[in-house]
C-alpha cells in the first residue's frame, strides 16, 4: 500500500477508492448541509502534469459533484495550480518560437486546463489574467479567484501575484461591489 493511497484522489478509474471518496464526500455534504445552496471552490493541482487524460478523469468527478449537489455553473470557482501548467507544451513552444511572449507562453501552458475550465464553467479561461473569476457567495460576500501561476514556466518555480496589477484589479472590483466583503482564493500559500 502506497503512503498516500487513502488521501490522494486521482483520475485513475481503475482505483475504486476514487469513486468511493467522491460518493462519501457528496453523501456527507448532503447530510451535514441539507437545504443549502452550494458553491464549489477548486484551488488547483487538478492534474499532475497537465495532460488531457488527467482532465478527462477530473471532469467526470467534478461534474458528478456539481450534478449531485445541484451546483450552478456560476457558483463554481476553478483555479489552476502549478501542476496544471503544461511544461511540455512550453518546451515545445520554445523550440518552435525563438522568443515567444509571456502571453503566448501562458496561453499554451494552460491550454489543457482551459479546455476543462470551459467544459466545467461554460466560460473561456483568461490565461493571461490575474483575476480568474468571481462568485457571489451571498448578497454581501464575493469570492475572488486569482491565478498565482502566471510566472510558472517549464522549470517550475514559486507562485506569485503581481502586486501593482492586483491593487489595480481589486480597486475596480471593490468599486463595482460597494459594501461587499471580498475574499480571495488562489493556489499558492502566502509568504
Amino acid at each position: 500500500m502506497e503512503k498516500n493511497e487513502h488521501s490522494l484522489l486521482s483520475s485513475d478509474f481503475s482505483n475504486p477508492a476514487n469513486s468511493s471518496f467522491i460518493e462519501k464526500f457528496i453523501k456527507n455534504i448532503k447530510s451535514d448541509f441539507s437545504n443549502n445552496e452550494f458553491s464549489l471552490l477548486i484551488t488547483g493541482d487538478i492534474a499532475n502534469v497537465a495532460e488531457k487524460i488527467e482532465y478527462a478523469g477530473a471532469k467526470v468527478y467534478i461534474n458528478k459533484i456539481i450534478t449531485d449537489l445541484s451546483i450552478s455553473k456560476n457558483k463554481v470557482l476553478l483555479l489552476p495550480g502549478d501542476h496544471d501548467v503544461d511544461r511540455i507544451s512550453i518546451k515545445n513552444l520554445l523550440r518552435d518560437e525563438s522568443s515567444p511572449t509571456a502571453e503566448e507562453i501562458n496561453k499554451v501552458k494552460f491550454s489543457n486546463f482551459s479546455e476543462l475550465y470551459l467544459e466545467i464553467t461554460g466560460n473561456e479561461f483568461q490565461s493571461n489574467s490575474l483575476v480568474v473569476s468571481q462568485i457571489e457567495l451571498s448578497e454581501n460576500i464575493i469570492l475572488l479567484g486569482l491565478n498565482s501561476n502566471l510566472c510558472i514556466n517549464q522549470h517550475g518555480g514559486f507562485g506569485e501575484i503581481n502586486i501593482p496589477d492586483f491593487e489595480e484589479k481589486i480597486k475596480k472590483i471593490k468599486s463595482e461591489n460597494d459594501g461587499k466583503e471580498i475574499f480571495l482564493a488562489f493556489h499558492h500559500n502566502l509568504s
